[in-house]
């Protein structure tokens, strides 16, 4: 199954529009969308009756539809970001490989809480999209 927005293009820039309006911009890159948020920091939205993550949504918006059971990863280890350059499609296991890097793993395998940490400190995603030394020092004292 192909996650599919099926808006006319009309649409699907007004929407882009909202999106990028509506975020606040930060100096790492990030667009973090201040509306509805779920209890892990995912800002989603309803569309036609269809519940839809921020981050799936823009990029869909943004690249192209995928297939629906792969997953959104963030580039740049913030939840609430919806920047489509800090977005990339991957699995499950492309994702908890990604955590594990980022020794954002408890030993029972559970994901830390990601805090925007980064963005405090006012740092980038790097280009290796690994979280920079300092954000790691600082989740696993968490």
């Amino acid at each position: 199954m192909v996650d599919d927005i099926n808006l006319s293009p009309t649409e699907i820039d007004s929407l882009k529009e909202s999106l990028e309006t509506n975020s606040k911009k930060l100096e790492t890159g990030c667009w973090i969308y201040p509306f509805n948020a779920d209890v892990k920091k995912y800002p989603s939205i309803s569309i036609r009756g269809k519940r839809w993550k921020l981050s799936r949504l823009s990029y869909v918006l943004y690249y192209s539809a995928f297939d629906s059971c792969l997953f959104v990863l963030h580039i740049c280890d913030t939840p609430a970001c919806i920047n489509p350059i800090h977005l990339r499609v991957g699995t499950q296991k492309q994702n908890m490989s990604d955590c594990a890097k980022k020794n954002r793993l408890n030993h029972s395998g559970s994901i830390y809480k990601i805090i925007t940490t980064t963005h405090a400190n006012n740092q980038k995603p790097t280009a290796n999209n690994s979280v920079p030394t300092p954000i790691r020092a600082n989740l696993k004292a968490s």
